[in-house]
């Protein structure tokens, strides 16, 4: 059962990865064939060509064209209000005198 489940593993991660890379194979062995492609310099009057079915190329679209636009975006400067929590603790020192009296022992 095990080798089973190897043998379909690798048959899909060899169908897999032979479909990814048969455009790219495509694509790198079209520079080797012999023909050429003819490129049209007649740009003032409207003709037609004939159409070049033969070349593998055509077969696969090879880049995606991803036209972003990205929108403009416009900066506003915040001022956050400058709020003083003010601590009433915050203004007194270890040497003035407390509104409360000392807790401790009792004196006689």
């Amino acid at each position: 059962m095990k080798e089973i489940k190897h043998i379909l593993v690798g048959f899909f991660s060899l169908l897999l990865i032979s479909a990814i890379l048969i455009p790219s194979a495509l694509k790198f062995s079209h520079f080797f064939i012999a023909h050429s492609h003819v490129e049209c310099n007649e740009h003032v009057k409207t003709h037609f060509h004939q159409s070049d079915f033969e070349c593998k190329l055509f077969k696969f679209h090879h880049t995606h064209q991803i036209n972003f636009t990205p929108e403009e975006i416009t900066f506003t400067i915040l001022t956050l209000p400058s709020e003083q929590n003010f601590n009433h603790y915050f203004h007194l020192s270890e040497y003035q005198t407390l509104h409360f009296s000392l807790r401790g022992p009792p004196t006689a």
